[in-house]
């Protein structure tokens, strides 16, 4: 038997980088961890083999990447799974977690503010062409385009969770009128968290900007459809900090080649990294960034946090 099971549970950090040991340090001087043993290795493991070396020996994780089932069977001492962010159902096989009396964990709200504030930014963005006026008059052109203006308009916000509402918030700072759809409404309710509540399709057909904030589940993905799509005002703005497969990215296209929307502005994609012949990295009517709306100092050393919490809350109870 490890010696460390005589102590102190051995929680293993497989897969940190640079950064990533910075951010545990700093939750360290936060949350007493003193009742774990700590390991950790830089790197993401490149083979199965090399993961499982890394975490058989672990009573609990730290994980940021995804873990392969082959690495999930060999910790037989493993009792919980803290993973670095939301998205965990991406990163570790639930149920096979399940099956071996793993408990698994997530970190959800951590990057509430971050996310909502570059959802704004996306939008202005997008509004007012800014990526292509930057290259514009950098290349010695001096084009005047026009736009609308926020204040008057309105937004509507797909998803009230901590994100969604956050972005409400924003958008009614900014004097927009804002109305939401959130799945987990009861029917018939008209207002959630102050926000007024009206039907999808209504959101659509009558929202200037729409920024989605639900997570990728079974009744989320392919939410924004082509028909869907169809009912979008001729200049309006989608805007996509979620996940990539809420929206159907060939109708999107499709949307965007027809003039049917203004733009859209996204950070996530079906495929991350984006392949770099994707015809939304092309199109004059995209702006893009790489999946970095969490990422803020502040909200990265809150995950951590919380997340190393998670972690010594569960062994000290």
């Amino acid at each position: 038997m490890p010696s460390h099971s005589l102590s102190r549970p051995l929680v293993v950090f497989p897969d940190a980088d640079a950064e990533g040991l910075e951010l545990l340090e700093y939750a360290l001087t936060v949350v007493d961890a003193s009742g774990i043993e700590i390991r950790h290795h830089l790197g993401v493991p490149r083979s199965d083999a090399e993961w499982i070396d890394r975490v058989s020996p672990a009573d609990g994780m730290l994980l940021g990447w995804k873990l392969p089932n082959a690495a999930l069977r060999s910790a037989e001492r493993l009792q919980l799974i803290s993973y670095l962010g939301t998205g965990v159902s991406d990163h570790v096989d639930l149920n096979a977690a399940a099956a071996q009396n793993v408990i698994v964990t997530n970190v959800a709200g951590y990057g509430d503010d971050a996310v909502a504030e570059h959802a704004t930014a996306l939008l202005l963005a997008a509004l007012r062409d800014v990526p292509r006026l930057d290259a514009a008059v950098r290349a010695g052109s001096w084009p005047q385009v026009g736009a609308w203006q926020l204040r008057g308009s309105r937004l509507g916000v797909v998803g009230l969770g901590g994100i969604g509402r956050r972005m409400a918030a924003i958008g009614a700072g900014l004097g927009m009128e804002v109305v939401a759809w959130n799945r987990s409404a009861e029917t018939g309710s008209t207002e959630a968290h102050g926000i007024a509540l009206v039907p999808l399709d209504e959101l659509l057909a009558t929202s200037d900007a729409v920024s989605l904030h639900v997570p990728l589940n079974g009744d989320t993905r392919g939410l924004l459809d082509a028909r869907r799509l169809s009912l979008m005002k001729p200049e309006s703005i989608l805007v996509n900090t979620a996940r990539g497969a809420v929206v159907d990215e060939t109708a999107l296209l499709q949307a965007l080649d027809a003039g049917s929307i203004r733009a859209a502005a996204l950070d996530v994609f079906d495929q991350e990294p984006i392949d770099p012949n994707n015809p939304l990295l092309k199109h004059d009517r995209t702006v893009v960034t790489p999946h970095v709306a969490f990422n803020t100092g502040e909200a990265a050393r809150e995950l951590f946090v919380r997340a190393l919490r998670n972690v010594v809350d569960h062994f000290a109870s």
